[in-house]
């Protein structure tokens, strides 16, 4: 059993990932508010999206990435990466190169966030 994990707008999800333990990580230590009682699910507002982009730009910063290597969009490919390890650089993908994707993806759930409020942030382990 891996990492699921999916943000939701209204019930409808937003966007969702498997593995990628150690980009989820820097979400689920800024994580503050839960959504539900009883729940581990949590709200994602700009704020932690802030927080988790400026860890991500630390992370590209150390590992010599340059604006080239960072991808706008998320491609169809991402879901096929393993990033199934809970330690870096453990996966068939390294963290350097998931690194690239990770902030695509918190511009998509910017947007989201700016159009409809805080997203909710389920997952399982």
């Amino acid at each position: 059993m891996g990492l699921d994990v999916g943000f939701f707008h209204g019930g409808e999800e937003v966007f969702g990932f498997q593995g990628h333990y150690d980009f989820f990580y820097h979400f689920i230590i800024k994580s503050e508010d839960a959504a539900y009682e009883d729940y581990d699910d949590f709200y994602v507002n700009s704020e932690t999206l802030d927080h988790v982009h400026q860890r991500i730009l630390q992370e590209i910063k150390l590992n010599n990435m340059s604006d080239k290597d960072i991808l706008t969009e998320v491609p169809d490919n991402f879901w096929e990466l393993d990033a199934s390890d809970f330690a870096l650089d453990k996966g068939e993908t390294s963290w350097k190169e998931l690194l690239c994707y990770y902030p695509a993806i918190i511009r998509l759930l910017q947007n989201a966030v700016r159009e409809n409020g805080p997203l909710v942030c389920g997952y399982s382990c």
